[in-house]
């Protein structure tokens, strides 16, 4: 699922905006599905076109830009000059690939962004081997399964041969990336969404 809220949502609300299957039960409550074929990787979407200019400058003052992005320690001017490098085909000065050690604790926004990204309280079902298997996505399992020992170990900026920003995180389970781009393609540069990216792991 998607949504183009700037980042207000608590997990719980963004388990049931991504769940795919709401099932009513008979006491009034609802139980969330969120379904995945076998290929499928992408978590979840939120919309932050508001933290970026027409003229591919960023929107620092922006909810989008602070709730999202600020908090990975992102250069603005590295990024507008990216974007300008990727719309424009033109060589940047300056490595585009960041690596970093960030230890991310369960205090720092960082772990907040990615538990909202996640989200809580639906049932994460997915195809394996001809077969489904189930997880209970909660918030004891998506802090101490999903993102225990949670890094940031990488960052590339928008360049010539590349238009989005991707954040790459590890956790003792699983490898995730966050991609900053425009879904539209068809040379559409201005980043409009930030996606969570399951790379490797268990799920």
């Amino acid at each position: 699922g998607t949504t183009q809220r700037s980042g207000d949502l608590t997990p719980e609300e963004t388990g049931a905006i991504i769940a795919d299957i709401v099932i009513h039960l008979k006491n009034g409550k609802k139980k969330y599905v969120s379904l995945k074929n076998a290929d499928g990787s992408t978590v979840a979407q939120f919309g932050l076109a508001k933290a970026f200019n027409q003229d591919l400058s960023v929107n620092t003052d922006s909810t989008e830009w602070k709730t999202w992005l600020a908090p990975f320690g992102l250069d603005p001017k590295r990024i507008t000059e990216g974007l300008r490098a990727a719309r424009d085909q033109t060589d940047l000065p300056w490595n585009d690939i960041v690596h970093t050690n960030i230890k991310v604790q369960q205090s720092s926004p960082i772990f907040h962004i990615m538990q909202k990204l996640w989200g809580a309280n639906y049932i994460y079902l997915r195809e394996k081997r001809g077969g489904f298997y189930a997880i209970k996505i909660d918030r004891d399992y998506v802090d101490n399964v999903l993102l225990g020992n949670l890094q940031v170990t990488e960052i590339r900026y928008p360049s010539k041969d590349r238009k989005q920003i991707s954040i790459y995180l590890q956790s003792r389970t699983n490898k995730f990336k966050l991609e900053v781009r425009n879904p539209r393609g068809r040379g559409e540069v201005r980043p409009t969404q930030i996606q969570l990216i399951v790379m490797k792991g268990n799920k």
